[in-house]
């Protein structure tokens, strides 16, 4: 059990262990779970209608977004980088994260980026994650912005039924 003096330590810790088993995925096993982890979250209806997307630029251990990315512009859709002052006008946000459990809690790098970029964001919320990412229950606080949807290469989970 997590109590509340030491849910930063559990964070912590948390995203040491899954940051290093996610660089230690092998470049084949990375590629294939990130075509099917693309295919899935392409196929979503939020990102299919969406005019607008906000899509983070994977670094290299993490879920490639490149397709995702470039399936979009050939669609005429506007991407924008998390990092831009638009980045609020999203219609649909493709996020990052280190771990996220099924009720759709997600642990980032620790700096708290996301949760500032989607507080009051009505938007869909999109993780992708390779399927080791998603635990049975993360540590959360009530500052932590839980996603909509995660689409990991094995499933894609639906947090909210109507968004």
């Amino acid at each position: 059990m997590i109590n509340k003096n030491n849910i930063g330590e559990e964070k912590e810790r948390l995203r040491t262990i899954l940051t290093a088993q996610r660089k230690m995925l092998a470049d084949q096993e990375r590629h294939i779970a990130s075509e099917a982890i693309t295919r899935a979250c392409l196929s979503l209806p939020e990102v299919q209608t969406s005019s607008c997307l906000c899509v983070y630029q994977s670094f290299p251990s993490e879920v490639d977004t490149t397709l995702i990315i470039e399936e979009c512009l050939r669609q005429k859709k506007r991407v924008i980088v998390p990092e831009s002052l638009e980045a609020k006008l999203a219609m649909c946000f493709i996020v990052p994260g280190v771990a996220f459990d099924r009720s759709g809690h997600r642990l980032g790098r620790g700096g708290g980026y996301y949760d500032k970029l989607l507080s009051g964001v009505a938007a869909p919320k999109i993780a992708l994650a390779f399927s080791f990412q998603l635990l049975t229950m993360l540590p959360c606080e009530s500052h932590d912005i839980v996603m909509d949807i995660i689409v990991t290469e094995q499933e894609i989970i639906r947090i909210k039924e109507e968004l």
